[in-house]
């Protein structure tokens, strides 16, 4: 009887923690524009529709959110991560037709079309469906790419 009131009131305290940092246990969250850093290159988040985000999954407690000021930014860091493979990770990005998140994995990029990311960097351009992609490819060049087929190598480490 002690274990089950021990354990139910550890599972009010971690359901208490979530619901007082005011973030969803799941999905993206509100982005500071021009106040939150990048986690690995420590650039501000600036441009919505350059903005990536990912979400560990709980291990002991809550989730954590890390922001990332780009899709490159986003992608080389969860590779260093040891919790990367880990079910649950989730990975958004911004959709560059209307500046929703969407789901990274499932995204649609375009690659080395006319149009080039922070700083002038290559940037891969993330849509939320197949057409936007070969539309916006149409007018600034470049290739479509599934989030599962990027060449390893676009990424410049």
């Amino acid at each position: 009887m002690a274990r089950r009131i021990a354990q139910g009131i550890v599972f009010l305290g971690a359901a208490l923690l979530a619901a007082c940092s005011g973030e969803p246990p799941t999905g993206p969250v509100k982005v500071k524009w021009d106040r939150d850093q990048c986690e690995r290159c420590r650039m501000v988040v600036s441009d919505p529709y350059h903005a990536a985000q990912i979400r560990q999954p709980a291990g002991q407690g809550r989730t954590k959110v890390y922001r990332f000021d780009d899709f490159g930014c986003a992608v080389i860091w969860l590779d260093k991560q040891s919790w990367r493979d880990v079910p649950g990770v989730e990975f958004w990005v911004t959709d560059h037709r209307s500046g929703d998140w969407i789901d990274a994995r499932k995204a649609w990029y375009v690659l080395e079309s006319n149009r080039s990311g922070g700083m002038g960097a290559a940037e891969a351009v993330p849509f939320a469906t197949k057409e936007g992609a070969e539309s916006f490819r149409t007018k600034q060049g470049g290739k479509v790419y599934a989030f599962a087929s990027i060449p390893e190598d676009y990424i410049q480490q």
